[in-house]
């Protein structure tokens, strides 16, 4: 809807009128409506409510169908923590504007009068970049709720664990104590950094919170000792863990709903010499889950994944240290394959997302069984696609290949530095030779660089700007070597050659290694080569 096009005038200036002649209000009911209109000023669609005359879903009906009218479904619609930043709060409560989202470089909105000329214009200014605007109704009510909880992450942690204890906190319709109101509002804040880790860590006198943040902790907030039991009591209850038990490790998962959709949360605690320290790992669909297209691989290196994700059988290895995006790019995996057409199962421990139209299991839930004895139990399932988390000993790497040259498309990790690498991992956990070759289709080794500020370019601690935090750097891409099993490859890995004639010949066969990855982004002016150096160290010839 572009900001030209909207009248100047009232929402719906004929809605009265188009009521009248549809048989929602009768003639007293228009002349009433009309009379208040011109008294208080308010919009017809808010009167006509308001009064009484008409149910707010019947009226959003009328206007859909007669008007062509979107309208905000809080269900269905979600909101980018990092759009709702952009727009300035005062700016937001003031105009009773929601930013939503960006959809292709146009901006949607949600506000309660879609044809507030000057709202959308003040609105405009904040986002120089986009194409167009393109705004939906919404009730008045959800307006308020959406940007008291959205801008209410903004609200200095320190103010709230500075109320009384005893003191009770209305939030979200739901009274909280201080210390509550402090763990939501550090959630909150944590979901629209988009962090993917959560530290809260005790020392002698305080609690000091640093969120991991593009790969990166960075400090968030320190606090006094006196509020930790009672925020990591709070902790424990959601995740469900014992709240009596402080002198084991523990873990667990819970889900919040935040900025309008549903984040999933799984902590763990572990006791340290001043108290319990707790981690919780945000997951966070919106950001974590990509189309493997969008994921940073080369167009080469989706080529390969697109051609082999239809093989009907044989060995995909992600591997990485952990932290470096495997399990993002294996549930992307899992995306791109035809659910409908294919039974794909999964093997995790834990079941980080789940995936609609796949059958995931979590190895805890299964009566406490191995790796290897969930194998077994998933072919009894028939199986197209078997997803397991990670091979980790001899007899789930067994299992692993023996289900790839049974007629099974097998995905999963491995702990190794590189690609080369993950033929002699195989070879320690006590694979065969005869059972590696003609059973492996690709190993993948990815990590994760830090991207170049779209707002200020720098790539200094010194320089830089609020969006990225004075860093230089916003948000995280994929640099990944594919060393695709070929008939040459495959012939040397049975012939059980070594670290270097495999090297060799992939390269031979136009293999790039991940330092040659992320020097390409580094000519393409995505990332550094600083950035580089840091996840990859300084590079050392094979």
């Amino acid at each position: 809807m572009s900001v030209a096009c909207l009248k100047p005038v009232d929402s719906f200036p004929d809605l009265a009128g188009a009521l009248y002649q549809a048989g929602f209000l009768s003639k007293a009911q228009v002349k009433v409506l009309l009379r208040e209109k011109l008294k208080s000023g308010r919009l017809l669609e808010d009167l006509v409510v308001s009064l009484g005359f008409i149910d707010h879903r019947v009226l959003e009906t009328f206007l859909s169908q007669k008007e062509g009218v979107t309208f905000f479904d809080p269900e269905n619609h979600f909101i980018d923590p990092a759009c709702l930043a952009q727009l300035p709060k005062e700016i937001a409560w003031r105009y009773k504007v929601l930013p939503l989202h960006f959809k292709n470089d146009i901006l949607v909105i949600a506000m309660r009068d879609i044809h507030d000329v000057l709202a959308l214009d003040v609105v405009k200014r904040y986002f120089p970049g986009i194409k167009d605007l393109k705004a939906i109704a919404a009730r008045p009510e959800d307006i308020s709720r959406f940007l008291e909880e959205g801008y209410g992450a903004e609200m200095s942690l320190d103010g709230i664990l500075d109320t009384p204890s005893s003191g009770i906190q209305s939030v979200g319709n739901q009274e909280k104590s201080p210390a509550l109101h402090f763990l939501e509002a550090l959630l909150r804040r944590a979901v629209r950094d988009h962090a993917s880790d959560i530290h809260l860590e005790p020392d002698h006198y305080c609690v000091h919170v640093r969120c991991r943040i593009d790969g990166v902790l960075r400090h968030t907030f320190s606090f006094h000792k006196d509020s930790w039991s009672e925020i990591c009591v709070g902790t424990k209850v959601m995740a469900g863990m014992n709240i009596a038990e402080s002198r084991v490790p523990q873990s667990g998962r819970f889900t919040k709903k935040l900025y309008g959709r549903e984040v999933d949360f799984r902590a763990a605690t572990h006791p340290t010499l001043h108290g319990e320290n707790v981690v919780l790992r945000v997951l966070d669909k919106l950001y974590s889950l990509k189309p493997l297209d969008k994921l940073g691989f080369s167009s080469c290196q989706y080529n390969i994944f697109k051609k082999q994700l239809q093989s009907p059988e044989g060995l995909i290895l992600l591997t990485g240290p952990t932290g470096s995006g495997k399990t993002t790019t294996l549930y992307s995996m899992l995306s791109y394959l035809q659910a409908t057409e294919r039974n794909i199962m999964t093997l995790e421990e834990p079941v980080e997302y789940e995936v609609r139209g796949i059958r995931q299991s979590a190895v805890k839930d299964l009566g406490g069984i191995r790796f290897a004895d969930g194998i077994r139990s998933l072919l009894r399932q028939d199986p197209d696609v078997i997803f397991i988390g990670e091979i980790r000993d001899p007899e789930t790497a067994s299992m692993a290949l023996r289900a790839a040259m049974t007629g099974h498309l097998v995905l999963s990790t491995l702990h190794t530095k590189d690609a080369v690498g993950a033929f002699q991992r195989l070879h320690d956990l006590g694979v065969s030779l005869s059972l590696m070759e003609g059973n492996l289709l690709s190993v993948v080794a990815q990590r994760l660089v830090r991207c170049l500020c779209p707002d200020c370019g720098e790539n200094t601690s010194e320089k830089g700007c609020d969006v990225c935090h004075q860093t230089g750097y916003k948000g995280r891409i994929a640099i990944a070597e594919v060393l695709e099993i070929t008939e040459k490859i495959d012939d040397l890995i049975g012939q059980g050659k070594g670290r270097h004639a495999l090297l060799t010949a992939a390269c031979e066969e136009g293999f790039s290694d991940l330092y040659q990855h992320g020097m390409q982004r580094v000519q393409l002016g995505q990332t550094t080569v600083d950035e580089v150096h840091r996840v990859l160290g300084v590079r050392r010839r094979s």
